[in-house]
């Protein structure tokens, strides 16, 4: 994914909810996960789509400077395509962490540790909404967005807020969160992460250097991790 510095008069309320309408007329079986997937969530729970923006104190159109990112599962489409926000359909599709969808069935996958195991189709089923701005998206269960969060064994600050954020939701919920059976692969491809010797080195790397300068380096340190994994 290519970061975008935030510019107001590109990255508008119009211009997000074109580009998604667009990616679904590409890849309507996309599901949106990242701030814009829980967004749906929050605004079918809570009755508000920018509560974690709002407790960021941020806006959806951007954060630090940069443009948001358009987070999906299951978009074949080219991410270089889409401007002005850039979406990143390989947030749960890299070596490290995969979700792999071939007819009715799903896998979880991560090649960097040699797993792959099925998983539930209501893992995955599809929750219709809105995310910002009322624009109409899909997400997948509040349980697996929480599965997923940190899977790659790398857990910051701010992923512990959000995660809190999300089990705050939980509570609000009409009908059973799914059987915590469901999300074993999840849990046991998190500890694997956890213990790779890529995963020890990033914790490090986030601890002692500052974020603008890792954002500044991102091009490169992509570049590393793919041959660290």
């Amino acid at each position: 994914m290519t970061v975008v510095a935030f510019d107001n008069t590109l990255h508008t309320p119009e211009a997000l909810s074109a580009e998604i309408d667009t990616l679904y007329a590409r890849a309507p079986e996309t599901l949106l996960v990242g701030s814009l997937g829980r967004a749906i969530l929050f605004g079918l729970l809570s009755g508000s789509q920018t509560t974690e923006f709002d407790y960021r104190g941020q806006t959806p159109e951007g954060r630090l400077g940069m443009a948001r990112d358009i987070d999906a599962i299951d978009a074949h489409v080219d991410d270089s395509s889409f401007v002005p926000y850039p979406l990143d359909n390989t947030v749960f599709s890299n070596d490290t962490v995969e979700l792999v969808h071939e007819g009715s069935q799903w896998h979880l996958v991560s090649r960097a540790r040699n797993f792959a195991e099925p998983i539930r189709g209501e893992v995955m089923a599809p929750v219709e909404g809105k995310t910002v701005f009322s624009i109409p998206a899909r997400t997948v269960p509040l349980s697996t967005l929480v599965a997923l969060h940190g899977i790659n064994g790398i857990m910051r600050d701010k992923d512990q807020d959000t995660l809190l954020l999300m089990h705050a939701l939980v509570d609000l919920q009409d009908s059973k969160p799914l059987p915590e059976a469901f999300y074993e692969p999840f849990e046991r491809l998190r500890e694997m992460n956890a213990r790779a010797f890529a995963t020890k080195m990033r914790r490090l790397y986030r601890g002692f250097v500052p974020l603008p300068i890792r954002t500044q380096l991102l091009p490169v340190t992509r570049a590393i991790k793919t041959v660290l994994h």
